[in-house]
C-alpha cells in the first residue's frame, strides 16, 4: 500500500483532532465570519481568499525565506500561509499554529475544517503553515506508482528504486533536497511568526507536527505559550524502527477483542490462527487474484505479497472506521476471498487525489530518521512480528538514494521544554506510539486513549478529545484539565460483512 493513500488516514481526517466537524450554530452566521477575515486585514499582512472552496473567507499570503539560511543567499522558497481568523473584534494575542503530520501533508488542506471549529477560533487565529516541502511551500511530490492503471503498481513495494532515482533527479532541478529538514521547517515557523506580529503563539500538531513542535519549542522557548500534540512523533523516534512491534501489539490486541466479542469470535473463530497461517502462506507464495476495480472496464489480476498484505493491515490500524473492517478482512483472505481487501488496499480512484509530497518525506526523514537506524536494533525489535524488517529495509533502501540533509550539533541532546503540554496518544498506535515521550516536557499532561490508534475517528464519545483540545488552549493548564471522559471512548464493534456490529 502506499504511503500517500495510508497517511490519508491521518491527513485527510484532520478528523484525527476531532470528530467531523458540526455545522455552524446559528447564533454566528456566515456574513459574520465573512466579516472577521476582512476585520483581520487591518492587523495582518495578507490578504482576504477563499481557500475553503466558497465555504468561508480566510487570510492567505505568501512569504519569502532562503532556502539554505548558511549560505545567507541563492534560492528562496515562498512559504503558503492561511490565518483562519479569530470571530472575536479583539483576539488574543497568541493565536493556534496547527503542524501536520507526515513529514509531507499539507496544514493549509485543513482550513475548512478549521473554519468550522468554531470554539477553537472563538477568541484566538488559527495560523496553518505549509513546511517547506509541502502544499503550497515549494512542495516535493514523487510519483511512486507508475502507471496508475496497472492495478499492480499500487501493491509494489514501497519505494521502487528506478522511481526514487526518478523523482530525484526532477526535484532537483528546483529544489536542494538537503535542505528540507526540521531544523529549516521551525526557523520559517518562526519567521512566518514574526511577519504576522505575533509574540507568542500556542502549538496544536499531529503525529511528527508533534516532533516540528517540541523541536520549535526548544529552539524558541520564549515564543511558546503552550503546546497540544496528538500522536506525537518523538525527535529520536528513527521511522520506521518501531513500526513493526508497534503494528504487532495492535493486531494482537485486535484479534484478543474480537475473541472477547461473543458476535465477532462466533463469525471470524481463531482469527489470530487465522492471521498468521495467511501470512506464512502469503510469505511462502503470494497469492493471484482477479479484482474488479470500478475506474477499469475489465477485472484485473494482481499478486498480493505478505509484506504488502501486512503493511495495508498495519495501515488500516490507524483508526477506527478501518480497524473494524480487519477482522473481516483477514478472515475474507484466509478463506481465499481477496476483494474485501484489495477495496481497502487499493485507492477508491486510481488518479491522484492527494497532495502528500513524498520527496519531503523522503528528505525529512532522511535526515533525521534513517541514518540513525541500528539495524541490530532494528532486526531484534522486528524478531518474530508480522511486518519482519520490511518497512525498515525500504526506508534505508530510499534513503541510500536520496540526498541526505545535516543535522545541527546537539540536534538529539535531551532538552526538556518548559511550556505548559498536552500529550494525546492512542494505546495502540500502530507507528508512533512508543514511550517516554513525555519526558520532554517538564510541566506536561499525558492522556492515554484506551484502545485507541494513531486518529480517533470512529471511537465513541470522540467529543471527548475536541472539549480537552480547546479548554487546553484556553487556560494552558495541564494540572487542571478534566480527562476523565476519555474512559467512555470505546470501539463500536467490528464489520461482519456488509453491516457493522453495534
Amino acid at each position: 500500500m502506499r504511503r500517500a493513500a495510508q497517511l490519508t488516514l491521518v491527513l485527510g481526517a484532520l478528523t484525527c483532532v476531532t470528530a467531523l466537524a458540526e455545522p455552524p450554530p446559528p447564533d454566528v452566521p456566515p456574513s459574520s465570519r465573512n466579516m472577521a477575515a476582512r476585520r483581520a486585514t487591518s492587523r495582518l499582512p495578507l490578504t482576504v481568499c477563499d481557500p475553503g472552496h466558497g465555504r468561508e473567507s480566510m487570510l492567505c499570503g505568501t512569504l519569502e525565506v532562503l532556502e539554505n539560511r548558511e549560505l545567507g543567499r541563492g534560492r528562496r522558497l515562498s512559504l503558503w500561509v492561511v490565518v483562519v481568523p479569530s470571530l472575536a473584534e479583539v483576539p488574543r494575542p497568541d493565536p493556534v499554529f496547527f503542524i501536520a503530520g507526515g513529514p509531507g501533508g499539507s496544514a493549509t488542506e485543513a482550513a475548512s475544517w478549521f473554519a468550522t471549529e468554531l470554539p477553537l477560533r472563538l477568541e484566538r487565529d488559527i495560523v496553518l503553515v505549509d513546511l517547506r516541502g509541502t502544499g503550497g511551500s515549494n512542495p516535493l511530490p514523487c510519483d511512486l506508482v507508475g502507471d496508475r492503471s496497472a492495478l499492480q503498481n499500487h501493491l509494489r513495494e514501497m519505494y521502487p528504486p528506478d522511481l526514487v532515482r526518478e523523482c530525484r533527479e526532477r526535484l532537483e532541478e528546483r529544489a536542494d533536497l538537503t535542505q528540507y529538514h526540521t531544523p529549516a521547517a521551525i526557523a520559517d515557523l518562526d519567521e512566518v511568526r514574526a511577519w504576522l506580529g505575533y509574540e507568542r503563539i500556542n502549538l496544536l500538531a499531529l503525529s511528527y507536527g508533534g516532533r516540528a513542535a517540541y523541536a520549535y519549542a526548544r529552539a524558541y522557548p520564549e515564543r511558546v505559550r503552550a503546546l497540544a500534540l496528538v500522536g506525537p512523533a518523538d525527535l529520536e523516534a528513527r521511522l520506521p524502527q518501531y513500526h513493526a512491534p508497534l503494528a504487532e501489539r495492535a493486531l494482537l490486541a485486535l484479534c484478543a477483542d474480537c475473541a472477547a466479542d461473543t458476535v465477532c469470535s462466533t463469525v471470524f473463530p481463531g482469527l489470530e490462527a487465522s492471521l498468521r497461517r495467511l501470512v506464512a502462506d502469503l510469505r511462502a507464495a503470494p497469492a493471484t487474484f482477479l479484482h474488479r476495480h470500478p475506474d477499469l472496464e475489465e477485472p484485473a489480476m494482481v499478486t498480493i505479497t505478505a509484506e504488502s498484505f501486512v503493511e495495508a493491515l498495519r495501515a488500516a490500524l490507524y483508526g477506527e472506521w478501518t480497524r473494524r473492517e480487519v477482522p473481516w478482512i483477514i478472515h475474507s483472505a484466509a478463506a481465499g476471498d481477496f476483494d474485501p481487501f484489495l477495496e481497502m488496499a487499493l485507492p477508491a480512484r486510481l488518479e491522484p487525489t492527494g497532495t502528500f509530497a513524498e520527496g519531503a518525506y523522503l528528505s525529512y526523514t532522511g535526515a533525521e530518521d534513517a541514518p540513525f537506524i541500528d539495524p541490530a536494533e532494528a532486526d531484534a525489535l522486528a524478531q518474530g512480528t508480522l511486518l519482519g524488517t520490511y518497512r525498515v529495509d525500504q526506508q534505508q533502501r530510499a534513503a541510500a538514494l536520496w540526498p541526505r540533509g545535516q543535522l545541527p550539533e546537539g540536534w538529539f541532546d535531551p532538552v526538556v521544554v518548559a511550556a505548559p503540554t498536552l500529550i494525546v496518544q492512542g494505546e495502540l498506535d500502530p507507528v508512533t506510539g512508543v514511550p517516554h515521550v513525555a519526558d520532554r516536557f517538564s510541566r506536561v499532561r499525558e492522556v492515554i486513549v484506551p484502545g485507541g490508534g494513531h486518529v480517533f475517528d470512529g471511537l465513541a464519545h470522540i467529543e471527548c478529545i475536541d472539549d480537552m483540545l480547546v479548554r487546553f488552549l484556553d487556560t494552558a493548564d495541564p494540572e487542571a484539565l478534566d480527562t476523565g471522559c476519555v474512559a467512555s471512548m470505546r470501539h463500536q464493534g467490528f464489520k461482519l460483512g456488509p453491516e457493522y456490529h453495534e
